[in-house]
């Protein structure tokens, strides 16, 4: 997916998509996919440069560009609470994620699952 382009708000994106700085201080900082895929299996990960003093940050699947099949929300995994969502549902789900740490995405358009990697481990 890095490749393909991210959606961020107030999020930046850098060094081929490979980082992202969430330093505003307003809660909803994310990074998420944006290039739309019919069908298979993706991974793509990013490193953590900073988060926002106050809220939260998120990485995952923009909803609104998995048009027309069984995965058609938004899905995230959470800084400060290790949550994973669906649109804006959250359930526990793994370990918060800091400065410096790797969060990888595991999308199977398939079965319409993401998983989540923080530092190559399953969240």
């Amino acid at each position: 997916m890095a490749r393909g382009g991210v959606n961020s708000s107030p999020a930046t994106i850098t060094k081929g998509n490979l980082s992202v700085d969430c330093q505003n201080t307003i809660a909803d900082n994310f990074a998420f996919s944006s290039t739309q895929v019919a069908s298979g299996k993706f991974y793509w990960e990013t490193t953590i440069k900073s988060l926002p003093s106050a809220g939260y940050a998120t990485v995952g699947v923009d909803g609104g560009l998995m048009q027309n099949d069984i995965l058609t929300d938004s899905v995230y995994y959470r800084s400060d609470t290790g949550h994973k969502g669906i649109v804006n549902a959250d359930t526990a789900y793994g370990s918060p994620f800091a400065v410096n740490d790797v969060i990888g995405v595991a999308l199977d358009k398939d079965s319409g699952t993401v998983t989540f990697y923080k530092n190559n481990v399953s969240q």
